[in-house]
C-alpha cells in the first residue's frame, strides 16, 4: 500500500487534525494542503483511501517482510539464529539487521521511497540469511551496504557502541583476517573463526581481565620461554580481544616503561620463523579457557599488594628471624616472595628489590622454600596484615 494519499499527497493520520475530522475512517483526514491564509481553516481531505490502488509485489518481499517482522517478535525471547556458520542470539542478530537497514532512512529522499525501502530490506535479508561469511561479505559490498574498510576499528577508545554488534563483527572483519595487522587479528580475535569488536575495558565477556594474566606468561609458548618473552606473551593476551595500548598494558602487568615497544618486535620474530599462525591459535584458546574458567588468584591484587618494596623487604627481614627462612639471605628471600606471589620474574622488579648480582642460586633456594612454607607465611601473625586469604599461592592453566 501507498503511504501518501494520491489527492493531498500527505500521509493519513500523521497529523494533529485527524481527532476532529467527523468524516468516515475511509475518508483521508489530512486538511486541504492548499497555501493557508491569516483565520482560515481548510476542509478535510476526504478522498476515499478505499479506491488507493496498491502495489504488487514480488513473493520475495513479501517474504522479506514476514521475515523481519518474525525477528521482532523473537527478539524478546532466549532464541538463536544462524549467520556464516555461527550462532547469534535473535536479539543481536534484529539489531544487525536494523543496522545494516539504516540506509532504509534515507530512501525516502528517492523517487520511489516505497520501493526504494523494500528494495533494501531484501538486499538485507540476503546477507543475513547467507551461511558462508566470506560469500555475505562480498554481497554486501557488491550492494552497496558494507563498504570496504568503514566497518574496522582505528582506535578502540573512540568505538561507537553500534559497532560491538558480534553479527556485523563476523561480517565485516572475518573476511578480512588474513589482511589484518597482527595487533588487529588479537584485537579483533580473528582466530576464533568469529571476528568481533572489542569491548571496552571494564566491560567483561570478551576479553581477558587484567587480574587474571600473570606478570609473566605460566609457561611460555614452543621456544619462547625465557622471562622477557613470556613477559611479551602475556602483554599479547592481555591484548586478545581488547584495543588495549601496550603502554597501558605494560603499566597494569608491571613491566618496564620500554616494554610497550617490544610486542612487536616479539611478533615480527614469531612470523619470520613462521609460527605466528599457531601461536595465535594458542592465544585464542587460551583467552577461552580463561573466560570459561578463570584462574583462582587475583593478580592484579596481589602487585599492588607488594607494589612497595619497602614492605617486602620487611616481611623477608621478620621471616628471617625464624630458623626455618635462615637457610636464604633476607634479600633472596624479599625476591622470592615478590616473584612467586605476584607471578613475576625477579629481572622486572624494582631496583632496591633486585639488581643483576643477586646470587641466583640463592633466589632459586629462596623459591623453593617460600612454595614449602608458603602456609607459614602466611598465618604468620608478626607480618603486616595483607590480605593473603585462601587462594593458593600459585596457579597454572590446565
Amino acid at each position: 500500500m501507498p503511504t501518501n494519499c494520491p489527492r493531498c499527497a500527505e500521509t493519513p493520520w500523521a497529523g494533529t487534525s485527524w481527532p476532529n475530522s467527523t468524516d468516515p475512517n475511509w475518508a483521508c483526514p489530512q486538511r486541504d494542503n492548499r497555501p493557508r491564509t491569516p483565520r482560515t481553516r481548510h476542509a478535510y481531505c476526504g478522498h476515499d483511501l478505499r479506491d488507493v490502488e496498491f502495489r504488487r509485489v514480488a513473493p520475495e518481499i513479501v517474504e522479506a517482510q514476514v521475515w523481519i517482522l518474525e525477528l521482532a517478535r523473537g527478539a524478546s525471547e532466549p532464541s538463536t539464529n544462524s549467520f556464516g556458520g555461527q550462532r547469534f542470539s535473535t536479539r543481536e542478530y534484529f539489531d544487525a539487521a536494523l543496522t545494516l537497514g539504516k540506509p532504509i532512512m534515507s530512501c525516502q529522499a528517492a523517487s520511489d521511497p516505497d520501493a526504494a525501502c523494500l528494495e533494501q530490506l531484501l538486499k538485507v535479508k540476503s546477507i543475513l540469511c547467507e551461511e558462508d561469511v566470506h560469500a555475505a561479505h562480498s554481497l554486501a559490498v557488491e550492494q552497496s551496504v558494507l563498504t570496504p574498510g568503514t566497518w574496522l576499528l582505528r582506535d578502540g577508545r573512540d568505538l561507537p557502541r553500534s559497532r560491538t554488534n558480534a553479527v556485523i563483527g563476523h561480517l565485516a572483519i572475518t573476511p578480512l583476517a588474513e589482511k589484518l595487522s597482527p595487533t588487529a587479528q588479537l584485537t579483533f580475535r580473528v582466530a576464533s573463526g568469529c571476528a568481533r569488536y572489542p569491548t571496552a575495558h571494564e566491560i567483561p565477556g570478551n576479553h581477558i581481565p587484567l587480574s587474571s594474566i600473570p606478570q609473566v606468561h605460566w609457561t611460555g609458548f614452543r621456544d619462547y620461554t625465557t622471562a622477557k618473552d613470556r613477559a611479551v606473551l602475556s602483554m599479547l593476551l592481555a591484548r586478545s580481544g581488547t584495543a588495549r595500548p601496550w603502554g597501558h598494558i605494560a603499566f597494569a602487568l608491571g613491566l618496564p616503561h620500554e616494554f610497550s615497544r617490544y610486542p612487536p618486535l616479539l611478533i615480527r620474530q614469531i612470523k619470520r620463523s613462521g609460527d605466528w599462525t599457531d601461536t595465535l591459535d594458542q592465544i585464542e584458546n587460551q583467552t577461552r579457557e580463561l573466560l570459561t574458567g578463570p584462574p583462582p588468584i587475583d593478580y592484579h591484587r596481589r602487585r599492588l599488594q607488594l607494589a612497595n618494596p619497602d614492605l617486602t623487604i620487611s616481611i623477608a627481614r621478620i621471616l628471617s628471624t625464624s630458623r626455618t627462612f635462615r637457610a636464604v639471605t633476607p634479600h633472596a628471600l624479599a625476591v622470592a616472595i615478590w616473584e612467586v606471589y605476584t607471578g613475576g620474574a625477579a629481572e622486572f622488579a624494582t631496583e632496591s628489590l633486585y639488581s643483576e648480582d643477586s646470587n641466583d642460586g640463592d633466589l632459586s633456594s629462596a623459591r623453593n622454600l617460600v612454595r614449602e612454607q608458603w602456609s607459614t607465611i602466611r598465618s604468620n601473625s608478626l607480618l603486616p596484615d595483607l590480605g593473603f586469604g585462601e587462594e593458593p599461592l600459585e596457579w597454572r592453566p590446565p
